[in-house]
């Protein structure tokens, strides 16, 4: 058992699923049921590839092991790596025959970014598509990437004439909700961006004052979801989101959860997918 959680939390598999769980949450949250849909499996297998795709390279094309400490169980079950991937690479393949071409070309764009960035060494002639050299591009990716793929493109799925505001909210309510996150990510990696001349918000501004903004988005993230509650009438979500704000007060202020070998990729990640099933759950308790 303490194998099989190993190997979900190190393949990214838990992020993936994390990913696919909090999409589906958006339906539920825009009052549209729990309904299983072949663009929640887009979701889940482009997530798991990106997340890879760095890893990939470098064990591929640079032919060396990767350093970070969260990559060691790549370096020792390489198999096991390398299958997984390319399962799922054949998944997302099978997925396009069936989802919409709307759908397809929503994602298309969020994909060439991450493939850009997850690529720094990139090149198209005299073209330097080194993304990474942008300033403080990195938290904005992963936070619009995050948001518009698990929260607008399942609106867009929907089909349904909501009012303009009500998407901005939903959308202002998830990226709230990754920018916390992120932002502690992002403190982790202070020393690597550094070191490779990445400009990030944690080098900027510091670690006390990229917290304070993480606390920031998570009481924004909150009064998003109490206002989303109150619109839909969804009284039964307010539960979903108090658990959720109190997880992110621990887990961004707690200074012993922090010292855990798996606080960024247990904790952080898990955080997403317990937001997610707690609002599946609660629909499926009150509906």
């Amino acid at each position: 058992m303490r194998q099989l959680g190993v190997f979900l939390i190190q393949s990214k598999l838990l992020i993936a699923f994390a990913a696919l769980v909090l999409t589906l949450a958006t339906q539920v949250q825009m009052g549209q049921g729990f309904g299983f849909k072949p663009y929640l499996l887009m979701v889940f297998f482009a997530t798991f590839l990106v997340y890879n795709l760095t890893r990939l390279v470098v064990l591929q094309f640079y032919k060396m092991p990767l350093e970070h400490a969260s990559d060691q169980w790549v370096n020792r079950h390489q198999i096991i790596f390398y299958g997984t991937f390319a399962i799922a690479f054949v998944g997302l393949i099978m997925v396009f025959f069936f989802i919409d071409k709307n759908t397809f070309l929503y994602i298309l764009p969020l994909m060439l970014l991450a493939l850009f960035y997850a690529l720094p060494f990139l090149r198209i002639k005299h073209y330097n598509l080194n993304l990474r050299r942008i300033p403080f591009l990195k938290i904005v990716l992963i936070v619009l990437i995050w948001g518009i793929s698990t929260a607008l493109i399942p609106v867009f799925q929907l089909q349904q004439n909501y009012q303009w505001w009500i998407i901005v909210l939903l959308l202002f309510q998830r990226l709230a909700f990754i920018g916390a996150l992120a932002l502690l990510f992002d403190i982790r990696d202070m020393q690597a961006d550094a070191s490779q001349g990445l400009l990030t918000l944690p080098l900027r501004l510091g670690e006390v004052k990229t917290l304070k903004l993480s606390n920031a988005c998570m009481v924004i993230f909150f009064m998003c979801s109490v206002l989303f509650c109150l619109h839909f009438n969804q009284l039964y979500m307010m539960p979903s989101a108090c658990l959720t704000l109190i997880i992110l007060g621990v887990i961004i202020n707690n200074k012993s959860i922090k010292k855990h070998s798996l606080y960024y990729d247990l904790y952080l990640d898990g955080t997403m997918l317990i937001h997610g099933l707690s609002i599946i759950l609660a629909y499926k308790l009150f509906n």
